[in-house]
């Protein structure tokens, strides 16, 4: 009963990786989807079988069910041969076609002729009985034919015609897989021989008869779902993690389980042995213990990020661009590099290339599309080759691999729309790009988004032409953001504001947006970081927010987004306090979630007090899921009443004896100043702390100030 519950396993294994192949619409799920149903099937016969030998039903059924289960075998053997014929084009030669036949009429003959059927008895156990004495060797029966015939013969065919494929192909990533598929073979014969050898002492081991066609048919899907060529050390290490951590343990664990099954008759014992074997075997699949064991002297990571890092973008255009470039070539090994960069009509023009390539693409197309709304940042030429993932786009993002004779792509996107990329030509020294180069550029994602914003927004060649390029920067940043903000014109709500740039350029920045003729989206926040890297974040962030606000409708939901954009995408260390609010006009309301501005003061005049009202905040960037923190608060104002909202900038300023400015201060200001304009209000608290600081201010200062001014028609 053990035994049959053991089967049912498989079964369920196959069964799982049939539905899995399924869902696949390359060729090769099409030669996946025969074997592993066919191993389905055949696990299943194999536990209807064991079922018919424990309640004694021997005879003419156990004899069709053996046979249609050797007749399977032998099918799952014609075709892997097919399959190592024609991969990797399928291109049907006729040799193949007549060897494929000549080898299923083999098996069809063996099955039927020569095996009977699979049977039990007390003496035995389970054997197979078959032919004796074939052709006139008494040495030879009908189960050595088949075994001879499917283990031995059949593989050493498969590996030779691989092997032949292998001289012919010039592709690295078909001569990999063509490689991997000939070893595969090699282990699934060698399994399978030492099965039907160690059956005749053992005659429970008939049971493990689908081990070797599962760990075959698990490779064949590894390897036909690989679309990057494998470093010789990357694949040792998978390698020895296959062999030693998920097969070796796998068929100790198996051996085990046998062992406990043929000795303990207790079925519910027998079901918690499998169970325990089953979670011990998905365990060790995924051990990572030694991945660092075999890290090699090509990883990169840690001197491509420094220099990343080190680059200064107030050097001007050229000078970034060649660091950028050397900061490639040296750490990654590549042989070119073409940077591409998008403009408003959807072209990918070629910016930079070493090789002097030139022109354009129009990604206005399904296949870029596809990269956008996949959000794909890294694509390798051997993945659009091999992966089915592609097929339809095959052809215009080919293209583009070979307009720039490339074999890695970075794309650069902000929000729903592709802003820029890089291509990089062949390596020039060690082998294909690979999972690590593609983990690699994932992770430093947010320096080339800083690179590829610079190069389309700020480092315009006809504008580069003065001394100071960093002012001349400065002087681009700061009229693309004042000239992108909605001015609100209102007369009983006024807004005014300071925004003052200690060194020229500055993350701290205030936007409006309208949303309705009487409901305005704001804006205030203060980016990490200093300079021109800091602006570049700031312009970034103000860019997505208008994209994110045209898709959501949820006060709550953009902030969440908007968070999740920072954390995945803009440089390591990155983070945004600051202040999202909605004004409505027509009720006077304002609606708010802070996300750590220190400071919003609300003067009440009927109190002639001024009160913090800024509440609790979490910092945008900080942690990957920012909505439980997220509180919306709102308030009425009234006439005459003024709100204030302030960056720290203001607050830590500290005098000569290192008194900091401090909120007290900010609040008596506005209590003595209540009756000025909110222009005034804010030039006050401004000229205040200059005034309190005596010298020269070494942070951003930003001020925004809401003032009711009573209703029009109210008597004063």
């Amino acid at each position: 009963m053990g035994l049959i519950v053991f089967e049912g396993f498989f079964v369920l294994i196959f069964l799982s990786i049939f539905i899995f192949t399924m869902l696949r619409k390359d060729k090769y799920g099409i030669i996946l989807k025969f074997i592993s149903g066919a191993l389905t099937l055949t696990a299943l016969l194999l536990m209807a079988l064991y079922i018919l030998l424990y309640f004694e039903f021997q005879g003419f059924y156990s004899v069709i069910i053996t046979k249609i289960i050797m007749g399977l075998l032998g099918f799952i053997t014609v075709t892997i041969f097919y399959l190592s014929a024609n991969s990797p084009y399928f291109d049907n030669k006729v040799w193949s076609i007549i060897l494929t036949v000549i080898l299923a009429i083999i098996n069809i003959f063996v099955s039927v002729f020569f095996i009977h059927e699979i049977s039990w008895n007390d003496l035995q156990g389970f054997y197979v009985v078959s032919t004796q004495n074939i052709f006139g060797f008494p040495e030879i029966s009908g189960l050595i034919l088949f075994a001879g015939v499917n283990y031995l013969i059949a593989p050493i065919l498969f590996c030779i015609v691989l092997f032949v494929r292998l001289r012919h192909i010039r592709s690295n990533i078909y001569k990999q897989q063509l490689a991997l598929v000939a070893l595969s073979i090699l282990l699934f014969a060698a399994i399978q021989l030492l099965l039907s050898f160690f059956s005749y002492q053992l005659s429970w081991l008939i049971s493990f008869l689908p081990v070797g066609y599962l760990l075959l048919l698990m490779l064949l899907s590894y390897i036909f779902s690989l679309n990057v060529v494998l470093d010789k050390d990357e694949l040792f290490q998978n390698v020895f993690r296959l062999i030693f951590f998920t097969f070796l343990f796998a068929i100790f664990a198996g051996l085990l389980t046998g062992l406990f099954l043929t000795y303990i008759r207790d079925f519910s014992l027998q079901v918690l042995a499998i169970l325990g074997s089953i979670t011990a075997i998905l365990f060790s699949m995924q051990t990572s213990g030694f991945d660092d064991i075999f890290r090699s002297s090509f990883m990169y990571d840690v001197a491509l990020e420094k220099d990343l890092k080190a680059l200064d973008f107030g050097k001007g255009r050229l000078e970034v661009i060649q660091d950028v470039v050397n900061a490639l070539k040296n750490n990654v090994g590549c042989s070119t590099v073409d940077i591409f960069v998008a403009d408003d009509k959807f072209n990918f023009s070629i910016d930079y290339s070493t090789q002097d390539n030139a022109g354009s693409f129009n990604i206005d197309t399904p296949a870029f599309q596809y990269i956008i709304d996949n959000n794909i940042q890294v694509l390798l030429h051997t993945e659009v080759i091999t992966s089915y993932e592609f097929l339809e786009y095959k052809a215009d993002l080919n293209g583009l691999f070979w307009k720039t004779h490339s074999d890695m792509i970075l794309f650069v996107r902000d929000g729903q729309r592709l802003i820029g990329g890089f291509a990089l030509g062949p390596r020039l020294k060690r082998s294909e790009y690979n999972q690590y180069d593609i983990s690699v550029f994932e992770k430093f994602y947010s320096y080339f988004l800083l690179i590829s914003y610079y190069l389309r927004n700020i480092a315009k060649q006809d504008v580069m032409i003065t001394i100071d390029r960093e002012i001349e920067m400065s002087d681009q940043i700061i009229g693309e953001i004042r000239e992108s903000i909605n001015k609100v014109d209102d007369p009983v709500i006024s807004i005014d504001s300071v925004e003052f740039s200690a060194h020229k350029l500055g993350g701290d920045f205030i936007d409006f947006i309208q949303l309705a003729d009487k409901k305005y989206f704001f804006l205030i926040g203060d980016v990490s970081g200093k300079g021109l890297s800091a602006s570049m974040s700031m312009v970034i962030l103000k860019n997505i927010l208008r994209t994110y606000l045209e898709a959501s409708k949820d006060f709550k939901e953009l902030v969440v987004k908007l968070n999740g954009f920072i954390k995945d995408n803009l440089p390591r260390g990155t983070f945004f306090a600051g202040l999202f609010g909605i004004l409505d006009l027509q009720t006077q309301t304002i609606y708010y979630l802070n996300c750590g501005i220190p400071l919003m003061s609300m003067y009440i005049k009927s109190y002639n007090n001024a009160i913090e009202i800024q509440g609790e905040g979490r910092v945008l960037g900080f942690v990957k899921n920012i909505a439980p923190y997220l509180k919306m608060r709102k308030i009425t104002m009234q006439p005459h009443d003024i709100v204030v909202f302030t960056t720290d900038g203001l607050l830590d300023s500290e005098n000569l004896r290192g008194d900091r400015f401090g909120k007290d201060r900010v609040a008596s200001i506005v209590v003595q100043n209540n009756s000025l304009n909110s222009k005034q209000v804010a030039d006050t608290i401004f000229t205040r702390v200059e005034d309190f600081v005596s010298k020269e201010l070494q942070d951003d200062v930003t001020v925004l100030v809401f003032k009711h001014n009573g209703f029009p028609d109210a008597a004063t």
